[in-house]
């Protein structure tokens, strides 16, 4: 995804009648992001060009546009004037369900805004490009060629295969000392995605072990707020929702602000995961003054006995 592909969604998710109205008061072009089919098109007539947005750059579906025709002036089919609304449900869940049903796999991450217009629904779908493709439907794939929706080639379908790579997530723990007293510090932790696709429903949860107190919030970029809840008087936990996609070669991070340190050290466990991407961990020993990744195996392993013993305490 890019700038562009974020700007090209935002004014189509931003479409209401009026819009639409007023868009096809002129005559408007498909392009390679952009299709038009109308209302009495069955849903099953959508398939291919879902999949072949997925397969390529994204795009948009415009169903319920009016009909194409060629303009006066060349061969160009063009879509001008009333609408022709689908008679499919009131909202846009209809039109997933038979996407998921009929395209393999079941694309994901496909927005749909319906836009009430008697008797039925204008229906504007924004397709993002997959991150696990390729997709095809009644045994064939796609790819978007221009204004067009094609079979895709064995050299296409051959490249998109070898993208299906987990998302690359990785993240750190930093401990930043607070200056107004030293028995308070900030943990922030640093999620980074590593791989060439973005990183959607990214969350997490940090658990810190040791005898501390929590003092105030998370704070994070970008804006972020979630109270810490203390399980007993040596464990606080957390999640780590995260609630945009972190964009590749990208990171964003939480920081947990004043918790207090009335132990010598503790731990914390850090827990990673994404969307179609299996959880990380990582176990971290800190004290006032530096916080270390334990990565050796018997320092692991003593730490987890030590955790499970504190834990016990009352």
């Amino acid at each position: 995804m890019n700038d562009t592909w974020f700007e090209f969604e935002k004014y189509y998710s931003e479409m209401n009648l009026e819009k639409l109205q007023s868009f096809f008061s002129e005559p408007q072009n498909e392009s390679e992001q952009l299709e038009f089919k109308s209302g009495d098109l069955p849903v099953e007539g959508l398939y291919k060009e879902v999949c072949a947005f997925a397969n390529t750059d994204g795009g948009v579906i415009i169903y319920g546009a009016p009909r194409e025709k060629k303009h006066e002036k060349s061969d160009i089919k063009v879509a001008a004037g009333e609408l022709i609304p689908a008679k499919q449900g009131k909202s846009g869940d209809s039109l997933i369900q038979k996407f998921m049903t009929g395209i393999t796999p079941a694309p994901t991450g496909i927005k749909i805004i319906s836009i009430k217009m008697e008797p039925g629904y204008v229906y504007v779908i924004i397709i993002p490009k997959s991150i696990k493709p390729p997709h095809q439907t009644e045994g064939r794939y796609y790819m978007r060629a221009g204004t067009m929706s094609t079979p895709a080639p064995h050299a296409f379908i051959e490249a998109l295969f070898n993208q299906r790579r987990p998302v690359a997530l990785d993240f750190n723990a930093k401990l930043i000392n607070n200056n107004q007293n030293e028995t308070l510090f900030d943990l922030c932790v640093e999620v980074t995605n590593k791989s060439k696709f973005p990183a959607r429903e990214v969350d997490g949860m940090v658990i810190i072990t040791g005898k501390v107190r929590d003092r105030s919030t998370i704070e994070g970029e970008p804006q972020f707020e979630a109270t810490l809840f203390e399980t007993n008087n040596r464990e606080l936990i957390s999640t780590l929702r995260f609630p945009t996609a972190i964009a590749s070669d990208l990171w964003m991070w939480r920081r947990f602000s004043n918790l207090r340190l009335l132990s010598d050290y503790f731990y914390i466990k850090v827990y990673v995961w994404a969307f179609d991407t299996p959880a990380i961990c990582k176990i971290f020993k800190a004290t006032k003054h530096e916080i270390v990744r334990l990565e050796n195996v018997d320092e692991i392993l003593v730490a987890e006995e030590e955790i499970r013993a504190w834990k016990e305490i009352s």
